[in-house]
């Protein structure tokens, strides 16, 4: 069961951290957020987290560089993203991401499947997105 798993997100998106926070939190799991990298960093090496969920894009360290951090912590990591190329999927290959926009259903799927151990990537065409 998902209950009380402990999630950094990570976007410099103020609003949509909130949605996101409210929408994890509404479904029992704790949740910290941060809006750059040297938080991140700090909350990843001194609290339990158990899934960082980061934006791929955001201003003060790179998604993937925070990503890598995580892993050597052991931390499973989601990273969210407005867009991917070719080779930018490449290198995210060993973390499960997903496109903007989203639904919150589709998110709140992922980050389950994530915390649960799948690598689940990609994203759904459906409509009424959140992010």
């Amino acid at each position: 069961m998902h209950k009380f798993n402990r999630i950094l997100l990570v976007d410099h998106d103020a609003q949509l951290c909130l949605m996101l926070r409210s929408l994890l939190e509404n479904r029992g799991y704790r949740v910290a957020v941060s809006s750059g990298g040297v938080e991140a960093h700090r909350i990843l090496r001194e609290h339990q987290i158990e899934l960082l969920v980061a934006d791929n894009g955001f201003r003060s360290t790179a998604g993937l560089e925070l990503a890598d951090y995580a892993r050597t912590l052991r931390i499973p990591t989601m990273l969210m993203s407005a867009e991917f190329d070719g080779e930018e999927k490449l290198a995210t290959g060993l973390h499960p991401y997903i496109l903007k926009p989203f639904r919150a259903s589709e998110f709140t799927d992922k980050v389950q499947a994530v915390l649960e151990g799948s690598n689940v990537v990609g994203r759904s065409h459906d409509s009424d997105p959140v992010a």
